[in-house]
């Protein structure tokens, strides 16, 4: 099985949105564009049935992240997230959130396809990179107009984008494989420098500008090396370091003992992809196992010695635990999500904080930890 990257549509800073009125326009927007809402859950013989009256449904998806006195624009302390259905792909797990973080405007719409559940859709993986990324593309330039966003980015990620939303608050720039930059995004780096981002731009009616590289989508989901390759080198050359993508650091003396210790998934050429792919395996079955506690709690049991593992399997680790937590939370409206491990080095807890704030419906703990509430 190769190790694949999910595809993501971000929105940032939507203007267009202000109401739960848009946020329905919005998901019905998706829904009409071939991502409808789901109700059900992935089994080996059942998936979601699509939702046909997407404005009941949405609006039970609705959750309010508790303990936050005074909103912090970081995080989202409002969101509608829920499942879709894709029915040329009906296995193919995807989730769309539209939130609101601590700004009475700052409003974000993602959409999140799972690109590893191509299996279980029975879609050879060449295929689905193609229909999905068209999909993608096609939502986001249709969605653009409506929501006016700051920026906008089609790209993939693995575990490496949890520092992304920061950087974007503070206007740092950032190319994905398809981008979408708004009004104040031309402003601060200049009409000329954005029109000519490698391979395709164009201007959009409100003055914003939109990019298009010609990477092969198959290339964008496996992690090619030469993704960004033009994007790093042009940047590189108006002395402009961006939040997306992770170009590499200019060097200045040895390298960080942990880049040597733990390399990206897919940028080792000499990983043992039959021996990864059994670690692979052997996760998603750990991770499948999940304890019900009668409070309501979802615990998962993740049972191995991180420290032990290389920096291949910790990638594939920590990846599908973030997609094992959005998957439950979207199906289980409302739950909470408990992952608990046998240990927490500081690398793994600093992971683990980022992506998941102190109060929200995702914590993580040691299986000596007294019970949770």
């Amino acid at each position: 099985m190769t190790v694949v990257r999910d595809l993501v549509l971000w929105l940032v800073e939507c203007s267009g949105i202000e109401s739960v009125s848009d946020v329905l326009d919005v998901a019905s927007m998706v829904a009409d564009l071939g991502l409808r809402p789901g109700v059900g859950t992935y089994t080996a013989t059942t998936q979601p049935e699509p939702v046909e009256d997407v404005r009941r449904f949405v609006p039970t998806t609705h959750y309010v992240t508790p303990g936050i006195v005074k909103p912090d624009r970081r995080l989202n302390v409002e969101r509608w997230e829920y499942g879709t259905v894709w029915p040329s792909a009906r296995g193919v797990r995807c989730s769309v959130t539209i939130s609101r973080r601590g700004g009475a405007r700052d409003w974000d719409v993602a959409v999140r396809l799972l690109t590893w559940s191509y299996e279980h859709a029975g879609v050879p993986l060449p295929d689905l990179a193609g229909d999905a990324s068209a999909l993608l593309e096609r939502i986001g330039t249709t969605l653009y107009p409506r929501v006016m966003p700051a920026l906008g980015m089609l790209y993939s990620v693995g575990d490496d984008d949890v520092e992304l939303p920061r950087a974007l608050l503070d206007r740092k720039l950032a190319v994905g494989w398809r981008t979408w930059c708004g009004p104040s995004y031309v402003e601060k780096y200049g009409r000329e420098l954005l029109l000519g981002l490698p391979d395709r731009t164009a201007l959009l009616d409100d003055d914003g500008i939109t990019q298009a590289l010609d990477v092969a989508p198959l290339d964008l989901v496996t992690g090619g090396r030469g993704v960004y390759a033009g994007v790093g080198a042009y940047l590189a050359e108006h002395d402009i370091r961006p939040a997306w993508p992770r170009l590499p650091r200019p060097k200045s003396g040895a390298t960080p003992p942990r880049q040597q210790e733990a390399p990206r998934v897919v940028d080792d050429p000499t990983a043992d992809a039959t021996s990864l792919d059994a670690f692979q395996d052997d996760v998603r079955a750990l991770l499948s196992n999940t304890i019900v506690l009668d409070t309501g709690l979802r615990v998962l049991m993740l049972p191995l010695a991180w420290s032990e593992l290389d920096g291949a399997q910790q990638t594939i680790v920590y990846s599908h635990l973030r997609q094992v937590a959005e998957f439950l939370l979207t199906e289980h409206p409302g739950s909470r999500v408990r992952f608990e491990f046998t240990e927490i080095p500081a690398d793994l807890r600093e992971l683990l904080s980022t992506t998941y704030p102190a109060d929200g419906p995702v914590s993580y703990g040691l299986l000596t930890d007294p019970p949770p509430l």
